[in-house]
């Protein structure tokens, strides 16, 4: 018998409620859209990316918190942009109102578009952004576009930066925020880089100066770049920053105590450390060996026991990499009979890459055995140790001809040392080889991989309180100008004392001087003597021939500089310092910078950022190397792990990444399937265990 359900609400009750639960939501939506319109000034953002691309980082709050005058970021951005650039041209401009946003009342940003107006297209060509072209590739037409996308940065109204084109979201802050420091400081710290005259050019050798200006060019924007001259008894600024010794050769030993010194007060080194010099002659084809010496030979402490002295070990070895997976090519000419020519390519072990390859985990396809493997394994390290600032999100450094730079052990007490580079773990380290030719060098280095393959360290940086090489030794003699020889005398205009002219009789006085080799005493020819300052013509006598002007002193003149007085010498750091000894100078060298000719096939990479992420490291705020670095992760999935024996072909390796593909395709399409079967089936036992308990349950 069922019972009678009495509802407890009458309908008017419930009416009630219903009224009442409308108007909370009408007073809560209102409320809501009071306070958008309260906080419309107010961005809140929120980056849920993986690398932050969209926020702006620590360093650049502290760059706009030192702003004093007002920051005008003009943005010169045409509307219409092609394609592949929309997307990021939404992601720049938010990027630019996040500066406007933290800089507050004294950052504004301004958009302009030159397109549309011809006297703002004017200002933008004389600001130097010109217009950009690219391809717009629709479904069913290619048209060409002309665009502009460049930044003016206007501080205080007479300071600028400008910036032709910026076009990555992920390094736009990495450009701007470094130029707003530099209008923002009042003095740029000073860099001096040492090193020797580059040899001249040689036309009919095809070959340009082996020179470093490519450095100077990419660090003077930042930095006030001297270059060092230690010839004549200077002696290093106490206000410089940091040291570059690029390729040191011929170091005398008041050059290396001068470093030695800058190091004890604290400061930063750099070496570009070189074992040996190889020439590239021709088309490249001559791989040649260089003389050249590192300490003369007057020296009494030499350049690598000073580095040493810090916690550095330089080899005067050169690492040769038989991984054909970082192996780069040269270009090397064949000469037949009757003078032909061929030129082919060819793997040259003494370049290579260093990839930041965790190379423990590849050491299983090297050793003979699970245990040689096991071995190997503790041994190897990171080819390029990506979580150190200086090289945070590098891809490889490209490296030719390195020498091998260790540390020592162990370490000199309070210093702190760390392997950045790495060779791969098939390499051979040797004496530099007169001749580097690769089908000269290849045959003798792969019957000798098999017992000396090893992994090089290639750069190191240390830190600490150093103790100074020239603790205990008597220091160098400091050098002297040489006399100008234009300032010893010879002709009438002399600074020795001026000479007496002669008296009325004839006869010549003491410290009379004589011209044209004329003799003392009385002679047929009139002796012409010249008069000085304090000459009187006595009883009228009038001086032979034109009048000589006296020597006086030009006021205009600069004085000689007298030589600053030697500092007390420093025999332990007062503050902690930093040195970083690279095993490679060719590296940054002007001619792999731009690529070797006659195509540019061969090119350093990565190199001159890792050194001015170093520079900036050693010299400048450590933060904005963390600009430079930032950047998309490279997402790209790895199918296969890479062979290093160099037994595969490339087409065997292909084959390999072509099985992987289908694999994972296959994958793709029967783990949904095969995982939306399971969830059925695990809901379906579920439901079925829950119905045979309630039935279980129920009484009958």
């Amino acid at each position: 018998m069922g019972g009678l359900i009495v509802d407890p609400y009458s309908h008017q009750e419930r009416g009630i409620a219903r009224g009442s639960l409308l108007l909370s939501g009408l007073l809560a939506f209102g409320i809501f859209l009071q306070v958008l319109y309260l906080t419309k000034d107010f961005g809140l953002r929120a980056d849920l990316t993986q690398d932050q691309l969209y926020s702006l980082s620590d360093s650049t709050k502290k760059v706009l918190d030192k702003l004093d005058k007002k920051l005008v970021i003009e943005a010169y951005f045409s509307a219409d942009v092609p394609g592949v650039y929309q997307m990021d041209r939404q992601k720049i401009v938010d990027l630019l109102d996040e500066y406007s946003q933290l800089g507050g009342s004294k950052c504004q940003v301004v958009f302009y578009d030159p397109l549309e107006d011809e006297a703002i297209r004017e200002r933008a060509q004389r600001l130097g952004i010109q217009e950009a072209q690219a391809t717009d590739v629709q479904d069913d037409s290619i048209r060409a576009v002309r665009f502009y996308q460049g930044v003016r940065l206007r501080y205080g109204g007479d300071e600028q930066k400008v910036l032709p084109l910026v076009q990555n979201v992920a390094t736009i802050e990495g450009e701007i925020t470094p130029k707003i420091r530099e209008l923002v400081s009042a003095a740029k710290p000073k860099v001096g880089i040492l090193k020797r005259a580059a040899p001249p050019a040689n036309p009919m050798m095809q070959q340009q100066s082996p020179d470093y200006t490519l450095i100077r060019r990419q660090i003077e924007d930042r930095f006030e770049v001297v270059d060092i001259d230690l010839s004549k008894g200077q002696l290093l600024a106490d206000d410089m920053a940091l040291v570059i010794v690029v390729a040191p050769k011929d170091l005398t030993d008041w050059e290396k105590y001068q470093i030695d010194q800058h190091v004890m007060r604290g400061k930063s080194l750099i070496v570009l450390q070189e074992a040996a010099e190889y020439s590239l002659a021709g088309m490249y084809d001559s791989y040649r060996r260089q003389p050249f010496i590192v300490d003369t030979v007057d020296s009494k402490v030499s350049w690598e026991q000073q580095l040493g002295t810090y916690g550095a070990q330089i080899s005067n070895q050169v690492v040769a990499d038989l991984n054909r997976q970082v192996g780069m090519l040269a270009i090397e000419v064949e000469r037949g009979a009757g003078g032909t020519q061929a030129a082919r390519q060819a793997y040259m072990p003494y370049w290579y890459q260093v990839l930041p390859v965790e190379w423990k985990q590849v050491a299983g396809n090297i050793a003979k055995d699970a245990a040689e493997a096991e071995k190997l394994a503790k041994t190897l390290g990171v080819g390029v140790d990506v979580k150190h600032p200086t090289l945070d999100g590098s891809r490889g450094v490209t490296v030719f001809w390195p020498t091998k730079i260790d540390l020592k052990a162990p370490l000199p007490e309070g210093v702190e040392g760390q392997i950045l580079l790495r060779s791969s773990p098939l390499s051979i380290v040797e004496a530099p080889a007169m001749s580097t030719v690769p089908t000269e060098v290849m045959p003798g280095l792969r019957a000798r991989i098999g017992s000396e393959r090893t992994q090089a360290p290639l750069a190191v940086v240390l830190s600490g309180k150093f103790s100074s090489a020239w603790k205990g030794q008597e220091l160098p003699k400091r050098p002297t100008p040489e006399a100008n020889p234009d300032e010893k005398g010879g002709g009438l205009l002399t600074n020795d004392p001026a000479p007496r002219a002669a008296e009325q009789d004839g006869a010549p006085q003491e410290g009379a001087k004589k011209v044209d080799g004329l003799g003392e005493g009385k002679s047929d020819t009139p002796v012409i003597e010249v008069p000085s300052e304090d000459n009187k013509a006595q009883d009228g006598a009038q001086p032979i021939g034109p009048p000589i002007p006296a020597q006086v002193p030009n006021p205009d003149e600069p004085k000689k500089e007298e030589a600053e007085p030697l500092p007390e010498r420093i025999d332990v750091a007062k503050e902690a310092g930093r040195v970083v000894v690279i095993g490679d100078a060719s590296f940054v060298r002007d001619d792999f910078l731009q690529g070797l000719p006659p195509f540019g096939l061969t090119r350093s990479v990565g190199a001159i950022q890792f050194l001015e992420n170093t520079i900036d490291w050693l010299a400048l705020d450590a933060d904005l190397v963390a600009l430079r670095n930032k950047r998309e992760s490279d997402r790209t999935l790895t199918f296969v792990e890479p062979s290093i024996d160099g037994k595969e072909t490339q087409d065997q390796i292909n084959a390999r990444v072509a099985s992987a593909k289908k694999f994972y395709r296959w994958l793709n399409i029967f783990l949904p399937v095969v995982a939306l079967l399971g969830v059925g089936l695990l809901l379906f036992a579920k439901r079925s265990s829950e119905k045979r308990r309630f039935l279980a349950a129920t009484p009958r």
